[in-house]
């Protein structure tokens, strides 16, 4: 079966109506602004409306433009989002631009429940060293 390619701004409606009746909406992401933990040639994310954390993944318009990237910091109903794999960040984000937020991610015949335990502490770890990881990859990119 040959399989269709569709922008998400194309189908944006769509989802956001299949998530306000409490379905869940799977597509494939991308770019690579989320890796090392969603590759957007391998993996399809799932996502649903609920409540929303430090750490979760979320959808949101930003610009005109619909992006997956992390929530890193809420702060007075506002919140701060940065994809794993991006140095710069979205700050300033309202709850009502995001539209729902990852509860898995399937890659191959798996599916990674982003609310397990070991994965949120390497989330944590990864975003606490996220400075870190930023100045090794200058340094990398010098050579």
């Amino acid at each position: 079966m040959k399989k269709k390619v569709i922008s998400i701004k194309d189908m944006i409606h769509a989802i956001e109506e299949d998530l306000e009746d409490g379905k869940e909406v799977a597509f494939k992401p991308k770019g690579r602004s989320m890796l090392p933990f969603i590759n957007a040639e391998t993996d399809e994310v799932i996502i649903k409306k609920g409540p929303i954390k430090k750490y979760d993944v979320v959808l949101f318009e930003y610009n005109d433009k619909y992006i997956l990237h992390r929530i890193i910091l809420k702060k007075k109903g506002v919140y701060t989002l940065r994809g794993d794999n991006c140095i710069s960040s979205e700050s300033d984000i309202k709850k009502e631009s995001i539209i729902g937020k990852v509860i898995g991610i399937k890659r191959k015949d798996e599916i990674i429940d982003v609310n397990a335990r070991p994965y949120r502490l390497k989330v944590k770890l990864w975003v606490k060293l996220h400075p870190v990881i930023i100045f090794l990859k200058r340094i990398k990119n010098r050579f």
